[in-house]
């Protein structure tokens, strides 16, 4: 009977320390959940939590802590991942195909990622200025509002500069 409450106590423990985690990982304002690299746990738990999806933007090169593709297979979560190593990366190309992946997602049950959200906050920029003709002050803060952070600056630029995409 100790046994049996204990694990219940570790299952709950575990519960709030993702739920904790996520609010401390997830951008706010937003639909979907944002956040930086989660652990092979905090994954677990999402998909426990109804979760159903998952888009990395982490670059190729980035090592991650674990294979984040098998673990989301064997979860039944789909994966989705379009390598966003830096700025450079940064192309019309690569929003329209984040816009395809996410456009056909439910955002309350998808988790957007990269290694802190600020490349998710990029992308969420340059996809409302680019493809649904945002002003930039309104892309800006939209990608603000899903962990925009140290690439505002290139992200604004890149809005004046090329309000098409380049």
């Amino acid at each position: 009977m100790r046994f049996v409450v204990m694990m219940g106590s570790v299952a709950l423990i575990l519960m709030l320390s993702w739920q904790s985690a996520l609010a401390q990982n997830t951008q706010g304002d937003t639909d979907f959940q944002v956040s930086g690299q989660p652990s092979a746990a905090q994954l677990s738990e999402f998909a426990k939590q109804g979760g159903q999806a998952v888009v990395n933007l982490r670059g190729a090169d980035e090592p991650l802590p674990f294979n984040e593709a098998a673990l989301a297979n064997e979860l039944g979560v789909s994966y989705y991942a379009i390598p966003i190593a830096n700025a450079n990366d940064l192309t019309l190309s690569k929003v329209k195909l984040f816009d395809q992946v996410i456009g056909k997602l439910q955002p309350e049950q998808t988790l957007l990622h990269c290694a802190s959200g600020n490349r998710v906050g990029a992308m969420m920029a340059l996809r409302a200025g680019w493809l649904q003709h945002k002003s930039a002050d309104e892309a800006l803060q939209i990608g603000r509002q899903h962990g925009l952070k140290s690439l505002a600056d290139t992200v604004a630029e890149l809005l004046q500069e090329y309000p098409h995409g380049r």
